[in-house]
């Protein structure tokens, strides 16, 4: 469902489009953090984050593609590397949390590295191109 959302957002709003999955995923983070002991809280926010999780790359990667015409390969190759340089990125800040600080510490860090994301985006300018003009 989050991929199809997505998809028609960037597709109506490529600019503004990058903004919401990383909203949702830094809500859901801290909503996480704050309200990990409470299950139905819990229940209602991980759907949110699978929601936002399935709209990044989609999202990101359509944009991506839309910025670099006549070099999408090379932004295509770039992207991968970048997004999966992030996976292990996560997943090794994970490890090294979760057996000093627990698991809601990791959603906090999550929330904080969503933060900052929101930050670089709202700094960034990246020009709205049509493709195909």
């Amino acid at each position: 469902m989050g991929v199809v959302v997505g998809g028609g957002l960037v597709d109506r709003w490529p600019q503004p489009a990058v903004f919401v999955p990383v909203l949702l995923l830094t809500l859901a983070l801290v909503g996480l953090y704050a309200f990990g002991t409470h299950q139905g809280v819990v229940l209602a926010l991980i759907p949110l984050f699978g929601f936002a999780v399935a709209q990044a790359p989609s999202i990101f990667q359509a944009r991506l593609l839309d910025v670099a015409p006549g070099h999408t390969d090379v932004a295509s190759a770039w992207f991968s590397s970048a997004y999966n340089v992030g996976i292990a990125a996560g997943a090794l800040t994970g490890g090294l949390l979760l057996p000093l600080t627990g698991v809601r510490s990791t959603y906090l860090m999550g929330a904080v590295l969503t933060a900052l994301a929101l930050a670089v985006l709202a700094s960034a300018h990246i020009p709205l191109r049509k493709t195909g003009s």
